[in-house]
């Protein structure tokens, strides 16, 4: 076993301290052994140390039952002796276990004179465990995590199918703008005129009274209102145009240019190169070396430190571009899909599978289906499990038809709507489950989904988007967002690094406690309900 001194530097936070400083605390420090069984601290208590686990492990208890393990170098007592606050566990020997005990004065005073170690210290006393990993977004970086609707100024100019190439012209000189998208009594977009069609249109003599429909592109290639202004790039690079609609839940809500974006992009970043990659991939080889180079690159971004909404706006719409290009390869003409699940909602995981909703058509199992799992439209009807419709809420258009899609989607909508007595049950039994460092951000995910579910929104947002729309303790929401993102990072360094670190095992123990907290709100917010 290791001397106390040379152990403590091997130990956040201790590792921040220099050699006196360390040597300063083994001076008052106490070295106890704990039989199994032993009560260490009891519930309810202001404890005067902390207890860092040398050997051996310490349950917290409430009355029999054991909410957490406190391992091999791990510390408990922090925020009792620290923000002088009662214990809310009883602290017991599970194992025969060995404790360093130090004196909260003692580690009140490193933090007087140790910047990093007191950091350290308050941001797990905060819970703000993103901001361990933390460091500042390059602006490029921000960038390409801005959304759609961050460069979008003023309305979209639309006009009707009946209407004339004259009035086309005339609506693009009154308001100044490159394009006319053409839309449906219902306000869906059917079709766009740009300028370079009309010069199309005058040069091969076509007359000024023609109907907007017979001069217009159809269909209309539109990009999500809350996509990056990656994912847009990339359809504008997919799609060979230079007018984008935009669209809010299948509906019109404005358009983007190319100019738009690179007014502000800078084409020095090799991000802006995998779109084009991608358009050329053939063959499974390309794929796998394509995604290899991808995950690496998604490697030195988890390294600089940024967070998990970033990455994710960052990374989804270049795996988006790879499925659509499978898509075309693997679908039918007449195939319409979504994404469900994770990547429904824009939160990436790894390895990146993607989960399809095929609407119409079919897709083939062939040489990309490794890819992706299918489950198909026609087993989701009013008898199927409430779970698993509600579950779509998660979902998002991919390919095909963009009006099939609102529409199953809003059928869907309408069932769940009408059980909304079911939906409150499975919410009640969501939140008697037990939450675990194993499984608490998908049960974030679940409470989140069917409260905004419940409450008449069937819109696929991120998780953290719907935890901020509850309406909770203002501070409730923000430590269940922020620890929800952080354990997502946390999940994504684990997939790409193969190994959990110490302090990302102590912050997933710690994180239980928030999402509890979170949870027992809600089942107070219900009980007006």
């Amino acid at each position: 076993m290791l001397p106390p001194s040379d152990y403590l530097t091997k130990i956040k936070p201790f590792s921040y301290l220099d050699e006196e400083q360390i040597d300063e605390l083994i001076k008052n420090m106490h070295v106890s052994l704990y039989k199994t069984g032993k009560t260490v601290f009891k519930k309810g208590k202001v404890l005067d140390r902390i207890y860092l686990v040398r050997d051996g492990e310490l349950g917290l208890f409430d009355g029999d039952d054991l909410v957490e393990v406190i391992g091999n170098n791990e510390f408990t007592g922090l925020s009792s002796a620290i923000k002088k606050e009662k214990t809310e566990f009883e602290g017991r020997a599970i194992a025969d276990t060995i404790c360093f005990e130090f004196r909260a004065k003692d580690i009140e005073e490193m933090m007087e004179r140790n910047q990093e170690f007191a950091e350290f210290i308050e941001k797990i006393l905060r819970m703000r465990f993103s901001e361990i990993f933390h460091f500042e977004e390059d602006e490029l970086m921000a960038l390409f995590s801005k959304k759609v609707s961050d460069v979008i100024f003023r309305d979209p100019v639309t006009c009707d199918p009946e209407s004339t190439l004259r009035d086309v012209v005339r609506l693009m000189k009154e308001n100044g703008v490159g394009s006319v998208i053409i839309t449906n009594r219902k306000g869906n977009p059917v079709g766009i005129i740009t300028h370079t069609d009309v010069i199309d249109a005058l040069a091969s003599d076509v007359p000024l009274l023609s109907r907007a429909e017979s001069v217009m592109s159809s269909p209309v290639i539109a990009v999500d209102l809350s996509s990056s202004l990656l994912d847009a790039y990339i359809k504008f690079i997919e799609s060979a145009v230079n007018h984008l609609a935009v669209a809010r839940d299948g509906r019109l809500a404005g358009v983007i240019t190319i100019k738009d974006l690179m007014k502000s992009f800078e084409p020095r970043s090799s991000l802006l190169n995998y779109p084009k990659i991608v358009k050329k991939i053939e063959d499974p080889e390309q794929l796998e070396d394509l995604i290899r180079d991808v995950l690496s690159s998604m490697k030195n971004m988890l390294r600089s430190g940024l967070n998990y909404e970033t990455i994710s706006s960052i990374y989804i719409p270049v795996f988006d571009q790879i499925l659509r290009q499978i898509l075309k390869k693997t679908a039918n003409e007449s195939a319409t899909v979504a994404i469900i699940g994770d990547f429904g909602r824009r939160e990436l995981i790894l390895p990146p599978v993607y989960r399809l909703l095929i609407i119409d058509g079919e897709v083939k199992n062939g040489n990309f289906s490794e890819c992706y799992t299918t489950v198909h439209a026609s087993s989701f009807s009013e008898e199927k499990k409430l779970s698993d419709l509600v579950e779509l809420a998660d979902s998002r258009y991919i390919s095909g038809s963009g009006a099939r899609y609102v529409s199953f989607k809003e059928e869907i909508g309408r069932i769940v709507e009408g059980k909304k007595d079911e939906v409150l049950s499975l919410m009640k039994k969501e939140l008697r489950e037990k939450i675990t460092a194993e499984n608490c951000d998908v049960k974030v995910e679940k409470i989140a989904r069917l409260w905004t579910v419940y409450n008449g929104e069937f819109t696929s947002k991120t998780t953290s988007e719907r935890v901020r729309s509850m309406s909770l303790d203002p501070e409730v929401i923000s430590l269940t967002s922020e620890i929800y993102s952080t354990i997502k990072l946390i999940r994504l360094r684990e997939a790409i690094f193969g190994n959990r670190s110490k302090t990302d095992a102590i912050i997933l123990k710690k994180s239980v406690g928030v999402i509890r907290t979170f949870r027992n709100a809600v089942r107070e917010e219900m009980k007006t309900w």
